[in-house]
């Protein structure tokens, strides 16, 4: 899991079921037919109940440090192909931002380095004013951070801020990525994405946070044992909201319940198939527009 955009108290069964259907998808897109399809989102769903039972004989506070780190899903591993396997995906995923994409999305401007113009993936705002509302609103993020991490973001200066294009789960929505340099010049890249309501709220009610970026970073700071340092949210002068992450790559024993979600993936996965071949339609035949790129 890496987005927390829509994070809300709701029902349970509702996360269960969007991630054995992101395992029915998987299975389909590679091919496998339906009977493996259904059985690996049952295994899926198999592993969760197995492990919720265990955290249920644990105390509050081992549930609370309790992780699944890197080295034991390695350890994991069924054979030697598989631990090579996530041996590469690991180091794949601790390889800092610094080491690719700085380089990728910025360059030497008059002595100083400024993020590249690409747009319309990225682009600069060139009004007046908007240098003062960015003043602004990082003065509001600073204060949504914890004590110790203001001093953290304090030891880092802000060189420039560009608006940056999102992914097809947040069309429609503002984004933008400032580039900050410590005094090392060691880059910070953070992303600064509007929060909208929670897409569950109509179903689940409304968050009690009034700021949806801070609904977001609640629920981000909850859900994972290890979240981003940086993790802040603003509201900007215009009252649009927004959360701030740092932009990286990168989250009983019955078998009724396994088999039910398992049959209930194979069926949304199909669903899902479908949603996609009416956008391709869509966009071939000119009732949309299409924009191509690589995420984040």
């Amino acid at each position: 899991m890496n987005d927390f955009d829509e994070t809300l108290p709701a029902p349970w069964e509702w996360d269960i079921k969007r991630l054995a259907v992101s395992f029915a998808v998987a299975s389909l897109d590679n091919r496998l037919d339906d009977k493996q399809a259904r059985q690996l989102a049952m295994t899926c769903v198999n592993a969760y109940r197995t492990r919720m039972r265990e955290l249920s004989e644990m105390s509050p506070l081992d549930i609370w440090y309790d992780r699944l780190d890197a080295q034991t899903l390695i350890d994991m591993a069924p054979s030697p192909k598989y631990r090579k396997a996530r041996e590469e995906l690991m180091a794949k995923a601790r390889t800092r931002i610094g080491d690719y994409l700085y380089p990728q999305i910025s360059d030497e401007v008059g002595g100083r380095r400024r993020l590249v113009d690409q747009p319309p993936l990225l682009f600069h705002i060139h009004e007046a004013g908007f240098a003062k509302r960015v003043k602004l609103a990082l003065e509001d993020y600073r204060s949504s951070l914890l004590p110790e991490r203001r001093i953290l973001f304090d030891r880092y200066r802000l060189e420039d801020f560009a608006v940056k294009a999102v992914g097809i789960g947040s069309f429609g929505t503002f984004c933008f990525v400032g580039l900050f340099f410590s005094a090392q010049n060691s880059p910070l890249l953070p992303q600064f994405k509007e929060a909208c309501p929670s897409v569950l709220a109509p179903h689940a009610g409304n968050s009690e946070f009034t700021n949806q970026g801070q609904r977001v970073v609640t629920g981000q700071r909850l859900l994972q044992s290890a979240s981003d340092i940086f993790l802040g949210w603003i509201e900007s002068s215009k009252g649009r909201q927004f959360f701030v992450r740092q932009l990286r790559d990168m989250n009983g024993k019955s078998e009724e319940f396994d088999h039910a979600i398992g049959e209930f993936a194979l069926a949304y996965a199909g669903q899902n198939a479908k949603d996609y071949a009416a956008l391709v339609n869509a966009e071939k035949k000119g009732r949309i527009k299409a924009l191509r790129e690589v995420d984040d």
